[in-house]
């Protein structure tokens, strides 16, 4: 019998044939931890749609307010320094009557005439790390 796939909204937490370890066997760990894995990782993904609305607050915060850092219980968030020099790129339609083909393809080719994809400052966060002296 093949085993059929599971749907994110069906409900695991009830079935104890998770709690139980069944056997001994190579097969039955495997089993059982392969279990436990995915049960954690549905748990992370639910906290993870929690937690992203309370990122995005928090980041819009920061730049509202022009932080660098922000502390945030144990957790430190630090947002990633802006490029100072930015390059100027030209598209290759504003330019393509000014060269031949040859420079165009040349030009389409280099990398550093890529356009960076324009987003919003990263945002790192990091446990805050207490050093005790003893």
């Amino acid at each position: 019998m093949k085993p059929r796939a599971m749907s994110e909204t069906e409900d695991y937490s009830s079935s104890e044939e998770e709690d139980v370890k069944p056997d001994v066997s190579e097969e039955g760990t495997f089993s059982w931890l392969m279990s436990k894995i995915e049960t954690h990782q549905r748990e992370i993904k639910g906290l993870k749609k929690q937690l992203a609305p309370v990122r995005k607050r928090l980041h819009a915060k920061m730049e509202e307010d022009g932080l660098e850092t922000l502390e945030c219980g144990s957790f430190v968030l630090t947002m990633e320094p802006e490029q100072s020099e930015t390059p100027v790129v030209y598209s290759e339609k504003k330019i393509q009557e000014f060269l031949t083909e040859k420079q165009l393809a040349a030009y389409v080719q280099n990398p550093d005439n890529r356009r960076p994809p324009r987003k919003r400052r990263r945002i790192l966060c990091e446990r805050h790390i207490i050093e005790v002296d003893e």
